[in-house]
């Protein structure tokens, strides 16, 4: 071993000269990379001493502490892709309603209720008639109500049930009856529908009001164009049917796009128009930081976000 150590000659003094100063400014970098350590965590220490930067939400560890010992009215999870299954199981907080009713054809003649009137013509040509005045060949009976019980009153008739008839059916009715009196008699009916053959349409339209039924065939579609339609401006329309203490939604937008929704109406709906009030709250990174409505039946994620104009480049976490 000593052999071999004295193979390699000894440093002279100049070589050790230049290795003491090689080791003191190798020193003076150390020296100033410790005093820039310093001072950068020094600037840390200054920016997490002062106000937060402006934004407007709460960050994830704010929400976090505002839920340690006590009980709050919501969770918080992760979103993460593992975390979806468990999110797809979770119930409705909104109990589902009814669903809406389909398109099914009814007859396209109108059916006589109670509280409709019926205006009669009645044509007489015999000189002494009992129907008529005299020199006159025509006489005129309006509103001639139907009872609660379905009849109307005739003279020499008395009364006659006409609930459920046709208006042709009760024409034919009225002028059988009245022949036994009056052979030559002819008989002309007009129904005018009452509350319980009309519809009232409130709302979201250019027309509201209370609209007969001029048959069983009548849709929501054909009542708005018998109001004019849709009011301009209406956000994402949606259409609530109310109908014997229930109520059926949908938006317009798929009453349109599918015939078979286009539900056949009955005496005594209601129908309203109105504009849909979902929303959601865009806050945090989001650029528009805000209220935002729904403009279509459904809405994704993305669309949100970019309904909420993107994310803010100033807000926005770098790590995704």
């Amino acid at each position: 071993m000593t052999d071999a150590f004295a193979r390699y000659p000894s440093p002279s003094a100049g070589a050790l000269q230049r290795h003491s100063r090689e080791n003191q400014g190798a020193g003076d970098i150390m020296t100033n990379l410790t005093r820039r350590g310093f001072v950068g965590l020094g600037a840390m220490a200054a920016l997490s001493g002062c106000a937060a930067l402006p934004r407007g939400a709460p960050v994830q560890d704010e929400v976090l502490a505002s839920t340690r010992g006590k009980e709050m009215g919501f969770a918080v999870y992760p979103v993460t892709r593992a975390f979806l299954a468990d999110y797809a199981r979770w119930p409705s907080p909104v109990p589902p309603g009814p669903g809406w009713l389909a398109r099914r054809r009814g007859p396209a003649s109108a059916v006589i209720v109670a509280g409709d009137r019926l205006e009669l013509t009645i044509w007489d040509s015999e000189e002494n008639s009992l129907l008529t005045p005299p020199g006159q060949r025509m006489t005129r009976m309006t509103d001639v109500v139907v009872a609660p019980d379905g009849t109307i009153f005739l003279p020499y008739v008395d009364a006659l049930h006409v609930a459920g008839m046709t208006p042709e059916t009760a024409r034919a009715e009225i002028q059988k009856r009245l022949s036994g009196i009056v052979p030559s008699v002819q008989v002309q009916l007009r129904l005018v529908s009452g509350r319980r053959n009309s519809v009232d349409l409130v709302g979201g339209v250019r027309n509201p009001g209370r609209y007969p039924l001029e048959d069983r065939d009548t849709t929501i579609l054909s009542l708005l164009a018998l109001g004019g339609g849709v009011s301009e401006g209406l956000r994402n329309p949606q259409v609530r049917l109310l109908r014997g203490g229930r109520t059926y939604r949908i938006s317009l937008a798929r009453l349109v796009a599918d015939p078979s929704r286009d539900t056949t109406l009955r005496g005594g709906d209601k129908v309203v128009i109105e504009a849909d009030t979902r929303h959601f709250l865009a806050l945090g990174a989001a650029t528009r930081e805000e209220l935002i409505y729904f403009p279509s039946d459904s809405l994704t994620a993305i669309e949100a976000l970019s309904l909420a104009g993107g994310i803010s480049d100033t807000r926005a976490d770098p790590r995704g």
